[in-house]
């Protein structure tokens, strides 16, 4: 349970990494349009395979990120293979992969931002920071709390990283809820003990679905 708790981490990190590019993408700059477009492309591919070139990449031998390392003079990493560095690795593919999708529904949310409002704001001399903070915030609350809702169900069950990167190990230090249930029925052949994994990790979803739900009607 507390790698589980652990791992939700990733939600927490994609909303900031999500909220910081949808206001920089929100700024009629030139090139944008690229930039949004190179951004998106990691949540078009499926985990598995983006979990697959990961996994290529987190190689001790011949993964370029280890060669990266040594190109700057750093200590080559162990990644998936290293107790203390395995769930931090696969929380870092999520996030390559998933702050995409809080970028799209939060630049969404920015953008009807009415702009009459921050006009006038800006003509009474407000900062930008009390901008974002009164006006933009306030309007956009819904959508961050459907972005908030959508991707912390889906980090709670969490598997096929889980299970091409580092199959719960090493030992099982990347085992969640939702990848124990998975061995105890289909390697432990304990359908028991996985049915009430299986419901505890139900019920905790829909108890976050419930508050985030409550606080989205406020």
């Amino acid at each position: 349970m507390a790698i589980t708790a652990f791992y939700m981490v990733v939600v927490i990190v994609e909303f900031a990494l999500g909220f910081f590019l949808a206001m920089v993408a929100s700024r009629e700059l030139r090139g944008m349009s690229v930039f949004k477009v190179s951004l998106i492309v990691p949540i078009f591919m499926m985990p598995v395979a983006a979990s697959l070139l990961w996994k290529y990449m987190f190689n001790p031998s011949i993964g370029i990120l280890n060669w990266v390392l040594a190109l700057v003079g750093f200590a080559e990493q162990k990644w998936v293979s290293d107790p203390s560095t395995a769930l931090t690795s696969i929380m870092m593919v999520d996030i390559w992969q998933w702050t995409p999708f809080m970028f799209m529904l939060l630049l969404a949310g920015v953008q009807a931002v009415p702009r009459e409002s921050t006009e006038a704001a800006m003509v009474d001399g407000a900062s930008y920071l009390r901008i974002i903070r009164r006006i933009a915030l306030p309007y956009m609350k819904p959508v961050m709390l459907v972005a908030v809702l959508i991707r912390a169900m889906d980090a709670f069950r969490e598997f096929d990283k889980i299970k091409v990167l580092t199959d719960g190990g090493p030992g099982s230090v990347t085992s969640n809820l939702v990848f124990q249930a998975f061995l105890q029925a289909f390697r432990y052949f304990e359908m028991g003990y996985s049915m009430a994994l299986s419901w505890i990790a139900a019920l905790i979803i829909i108890a976050m679905t419930m508050i985030l739900t409550r606080q989205l009607q406020k």
